[in-house]
């Protein structure tokens, strides 16, 4: 069976994104108390099965790219 080239210590299997530092870089003038609210509002509707079927989606093609399974892009030749 072949290794993978990644050791168990060499990667971060956590996903965390900063909802907040998000907010403040893409909506500025969006001030603390609404973005505590937004940040709250957040937590509340993210579903996570919603996360772990992207999650499944990256599985697949993962395994169908290092299975060599996808199929090549045609190139036009025009």
């Amino acid at each position: 069976m072949p290794r993978s080239s990644v050791g168990m210590t060499d990667y971060d299997g956590t996903y965390e994104f900063d909802i907040d530092g998000y907010l403040i870089s893409t909506y500025p003038n969006i001030t603390k108390p609404a973005r505590r609210a937004i940040c709250d509002w957040a937590r509340v509707r993210i579903d996570g099965t919603i996360i772990e079927n992207m999650v499944d989606q990256v599985v697949l093609e993962y395994a169908l790219d290092q299975q060599g399974w996808t199929p090549e892009e045609d190139e036009d030749d025009d």
